[in-house]
């Protein structure tokens, strides 16, 4: 229930109360009305005040809010970078394990090559050395 509906309530209550304890034939004096308009006045007033405190505490709310959403934003954008940087260190160690790969394979080839060379020259006729006399 907002405040200004519980005033509102509270008055009318305060007033239907006042006019059941005075007698029909008895008229309010000045003084009585005086003081009847005087709550009705102070009923607005706590109730200007009670608003005044909610634009106060609702205008650091959105201080609060601000300063923290600005905090946010950055930390998000750091994060974002963050996550490009480790994509990019992704990707070149990706392109290093697929060039190890291929030298692994070209390796390999080369030295099957090389063992396949060496036992046609092994399988080959005997190296002998000729001596020349002097």
């Amino acid at each position: 229930m907002t405040r200004v509906v519980h005033l509102a309530l509270v008055a009318i209550s305060t007033i239907g109360l006042g006019a059941c304890a005075s007698t029909p034939d008895a008229p309010m004096d000045t003084g009585d009305l005086i003081t009847q308009r005087g709550d009705e006045i102070s009923d607005y007033g706590h109730a200007w005040s009670a608003g005044q405190a909610d634009v106060a505490a609702g205008q650091k709310m959105v201080n609060k809010g601000s300063k923290r959403l600005d905090s946010a934003q950055k930390q998000l954008a750091d994060a974002r970078a963050a996550l490009s940087k480790a994509e990019a260190k992704v990707q070149s160690a990706e392109a290093d394990r697929t060039m190890g790969q291929r030298l692994i394979s070209e390796g390999k080839s080369k030295m099957l090559r090389a063992e396949e060379d060496y036992s046609v020259t092994a399988s080959g006729p005997t190296a002998t050395v000729t001596v020349i006399p002097e």
